[in-house]
């Protein structure tokens, strides 16, 4: 063997580690779009559904526990619709009023404070409550649909549910 004093590395193999380190960067970076996509999508998710299913649950419960719909203030069968209910709490009768202002599904109580019951985050694109009614009872159909934008994804969730006004059975 001959030992050559000029140790290093040639231009092929500073070409060749470039080109794999390169390679491994660029499946990384991969990785990292995917992640990033799958966590807006997660987020987007997560605000819709849960915006929806807390504002949801809310309009059930206080019209299962309504005494009366109050059609001189509500607006039935239209989008935005507005959603009036007298009830007793108490022995003290009280007005809600369901109703959207700004994409934002809102609560108010005796013509009080309004409360959100949707995130700021999440707007509101449909709200229908409809009005049925037979010989026994009477309830409200609602249909609620919502959007958010995380990022560059946009998630939209429609829900529909019914609840029997217990002041009508």
């Amino acid at each position: 063997m001959i030992y050559n004093a000029k140790k290093g590395i040639t231009l092929i193999e500073t070409i060749i580690y470039a080109t794999i380190l390169l390679l491994i960067l660029l499946a990384i970076i991969g990785v990292l779009g995917s992640l990033t996509s799958s966590h807006r999508r997660a987020m987007a998710n997560r605000l819709v559904e849960s915006s929806a299913a807390s504002a949801m649950e809310k309009m059930m419960r206080e019209i299962k526990s309504a005494e009366a719909i109050n059609p001189g203030l509500s607006s039935l069968g239209t989008n935005p619709g507005v959603l009036a209910l007298s009830g007793i709490n108490e022995g003290e009768v009280y007005e809600l009023v369901f109703d959207t202002s700004g994409g934002i599904l809102r609560v108010s109580k005796d013509g009080g404070p309004v409360g959100n019951l949707t995130s700021s985050a999440v707007t509101v694109s449909d709200l229908i409550f409809e009005h049925i009614v037979n010989e026994n009872s009477e309830g409200v159909h609602i249909t609620l649909e919502l959007q958010t934008v995380y990022g560059n994804e946009v998630k939209n969730l429609r829900l529909t549910n019914f609840a029997v006004i217990r002041g009508s059975y």
